[in-house]
């Protein structure tokens, strides 16, 4: 049986990103996140987020990692960070709402660094 997910990085502390990791931390899981936005960062940091110094970080010791993020070319970048850091077996759950063909690009990146990203849009 597969073991429980108890960490969960998340990328991308917006206004989805945050409200996600506030309810997260209150359901007793571990959140460790990254925002570019120092702002949204602070806000995330203040609702028990541990903050992340990049997306790269966000995912280190992450059981799941969800993406919540403000463009296609975030999105791209995201894919090439994670599949750098070469953590076979990760799951990603890409929650934005972009174009099935930028979501295709970034699941195919991923894979061939054995991640697994699931198209998961709020």
């Amino acid at each position: 049986m597969p073991e429980p997910v108890k960490s969960i990085g998340i990328i991308g502390l917006g206004i989805m990103g945050g409200a996600i990791a506030r309810n997260l931390i209150a359901a007793g899981f571990r959140v460790g996140g990254f925002d570019i936005d120092k702002g949204r960062a602070a806000a995330g940091a203040a609702s028990g987020v541990a903050l992340r110094g990049s997306a790269a970080e966000a995912a280190d010791g992450a059981d799941l990692v969800l993406t919540s993020l403000p463009s296609v070319a975030a999105l791209d970048q995201t894919a090439e960070t994670l599949a750098a850091k070469q953590r076979p077996g990760l799951i990603v759950a890409e929650i934005s709402t972009f174009p099935i063909e930028a979501k295709e690009r970034a699941r195919d990146r991923l894979a061939a660094a054995g991640i697994v990203l699931l198209d998961c849009p709020l």
